[in-house]
C-alpha cells in the first residue's frame, strides 16, 4: 500500500473517532434544592414545572436549599422546594455540531486532496493535510452554526417520589354549547 492508501486510511479511521465521539460524561439529576448549588448558575434561563403542573420559564435569580426564584418578564416567581416537581434548562449542541463538522470536514478534505492530487509522490501528505486543516475549518463552522439551532432540556432537578403523591382533581368546564367537568388523576 502506498502513501496516499495509508494517510486516506488514517484520516477516515481519525474522522469516524472524532465524528463518534459522545459526550462520555452523565449528568446526574439533583434531589434536593442543595444539590444544585454548583450546578446552575444565576441569570441562567430555566423552565420550572410545579406541583400544578404548570410550566414556568424564566431566569433564575435566586436559588437556596429551601426555594427558587425565577424572573419571566417583569414577573418575579419564587417556588418553594416542596412545590417543584421539575427543574430544567435549555442546552444548545454547539459544541457537538463544531466537533462534528470539524472530523467531516478534515476527513473529505484530505479525501478530495489525495484524488486531486493524482500522483503528487512524497506532495501527497502535506497536500492532505492541508485539504484537512482547510475543510475541517469549514466544516467546523457549518456544524457549530447548524449545532446552535439544535437544543434539548436537560432536567437539572426532579423531585423525589414521595413529593409526587397522586392526586385526583375535579374542574368546572362552561362553555357556550354547554356545561362539564374535567377529571385529572396525577400519579
Amino acid at each position: 500500500m502506498g502513501v496516499h492508501g495509508r494517510v486516506v486510511i488514517g484520516i477516515v479511521c481519525l474522522g469516524l473517532v472524532a465524528g463518534s465521539a459522545g459526550s462520555a460524561r452523565a449528568q446526574e439529576v439533583a434531589s434536593s434544592f442543595g444539590e444544585l448549588s454548583g450546578k446552575v448558575k444565576g441569570s441562567k434561563t430555566v423552565y420550572v414545572t410545579d406541583d400544578a403542573g404548570r410550566k414556568v420559564k424564566g431566569k433564575l435569580v435566586a436559588l437556596s436549599p429551601t426555594s427558587l426564584t425565577v424572573l419571566n418578564g417583569t414577573d418575579r416567581q419564587t417556588f418553594e422546594a416542596g412545590k417543584v416537581l421539575e427543574l430544567g434548562t435549555v442546552r444548545r449542541q454547539t459544541g457537538k455540531g463544531a466537533l462534528a463538522g470539524l472530523a467531516f470536514g478534515a476527513m473529505g478534505g484530505a479525501v478530495v486532496m489525495l484524488v486531486s492530487c493524482g500522483d503528487c509522490g512524497e506532495y501527497a501528505a502535506p497536500f492532505a493535510m492541508a485539504g484537512a486543516m482547510l475543510f475541517g475549518g469549514i466544516g467546523a463552522g457549518v456544524g457549530a452554526a447548524v449545532g446552535a439551532g439544535r437544543t434539548h432540556e436537560q432536567v437539572l432537578y426532579r423531585a423525589p417520589a414521595a413529593a409526587t403523591a397522586s392526586r385526583f382533581s375535579v374542574a368546572p368546564i362552561i362553555s357556550n354549547r354547554g356545561t362539564g367537568a374535567a377529571f385529572a388523576l396525577r400519579f
